[in-house]
Order: structure tokens, then C-alpha cells, then sequence
């Protein structure tokens, strides 16, 4: 098992693999894509982003609700918006990452393929 696992990371990037990378970068996790394509240092920074935009995010999200069932209304615009604002700044950088990291991953594997049909 670990063997076949090695085997096939060891493979140079087909078209297949990297549609996988593109659409778990774009729908599961921005970055953990990445890390299927082999660009650690990418994936890295890509998940680091992203969880911690959907952290901050949530945690604003968290405290609207608390004011909102302690006053019964919602908080009136001010700073704390900024958080919940910076929170999905942050997880956007993190997609978008992903995703320029995913086109790259496709293009080498159109140059890969391609190299392999010709002659």
C-alpha cells in the first residue's frame, strides 16, 4: 500500500490528477490540492489562509450572534465588521492561490502529455 502510494506520487502530473487537484483546491480545501500536486510550500500558505480566514470569519459570526440574542438586535455597523470583512479576505487570498496554483498544475500537465505523444 505505502509502496503504491509512493509509486504514484513519484508520477509525473497527468491531466486527470490535475483536474483532482483543481477541483479539491476549489470545492474541499484551498490548499489541500495543492498538496496533492506537490507544491508544499504552495499548499502550505494556501491552507494556513484560508483556515484562518474561515476562523477569524467565524468567530465574528460567533459574537453578531451573541449581541443579537442578548439585545435582539443586530450590531450596528463599526470595527467588528472589519474582522468578519478581513476573515473572508483572507479565505478569498487562500482560494485564489489555489486556484492559480491549479491552472499552473493543468498547463504542466498539457506540456507533460504533450511531450509524451510526440515523437
Amino acid at each position: 500500500m505505502l509502496a503504491k502510494l509512493h509509486e504514484t506520487w513519484a508520477r509525473p502530473m497527468d491531466e486527470t490528477r490535475a483536474w483532482v487537484c483543481l477541483t479539491t483546491n476549489l470545492l474541499a480545501l484551498p490548499g489541500l490540492g495543492s498538496l496533492l500536486g506537490r507544491r508544499l510550500v504552495a499548499a502550505a500558505g494556501q491552507v494556513t489562509l484560508s483556515l484562518s480566514g474561515a476562523a477569524v470569519s467565524l468567530w465574528w459570526l460567533w459574537s453578531v450572534t451573541v449581541y443579537w440574542r442578548q439585545s435582539g438586535e443586530l450590531p450596528p455597523p463599526g470595527p467588528d465588521l472589519l474582522y468578519g470583512v478581513g476573515g473572508l479576505a483572507l479565505f478569498g487570498l487562500g482560494w485564489l492561490w489555489s486556484l492559480a496554483t491549479s491552472v499552473l498544475l493543468l498547463r504542466e500537465a498539457h506540456r507533460s502529455e504533450a511531450g509524451r505523444r510526440t515523437p
